[in-house]
């Protein structure tokens, strides 16, 4: 029986990739080899060979992943402040639970630099208040 995955959100534009890039791969080898890693990037102004690079440098990481890239139109957010990268990037971590359709998600910002295993925290359970 295959194990669940786990899940990781993030949101990024070209400005922040190579954060993005240090940010899934420290994530990647932080985690436990044991688990599936399923990745939703949610596309604030990515290119397309933005998604190939990220692809083939999480490819040559693990086989057992998937990554799964989602436009996010800046239409939604008009009128509010951009981040430093001129886009809205900062806002989309408020999307997760319309544009991730799983049963929970640990989000990343782009500039993260993950130190620990995040099966740990996976495991967790969510309690409601």
């Amino acid at each position: 029986m295959a194990k669940s995955p786990l899940i990781l959100a993030t949101a990024c534009n070209e400005s922040y990739f190579q954060g993005l890039c240090v940010t899934l791969i420290s994530a990647i080898q932080s985690t436990s080899v044991d688990i599936p890693i399923r990745i939703y990037v949610m596309d604030t102004g990515l290119t397309e060979k933005n998604h190939a690079d990220l692809r083939r440098l999480i490819k040559n990481l693990r086989s057992d992943y998937e990554i799964i890239f989602q436009q996010v139109s800046g239409d939604k957010f008009k009128g509010m402040n951009t981040d430093y990268g001129g886009g809205y990037s900062t806002y989309t971590r408020l999307l997760i639970a319309s544009m991730v359709p799983e049963p929970k998600a640990i989000y990343l910002d782009a500039d993260f630099l993950v130190l620990r295993d995040l099966s740990e925290l996976w495991s967790e359970p969510i309690t409601p208040n």
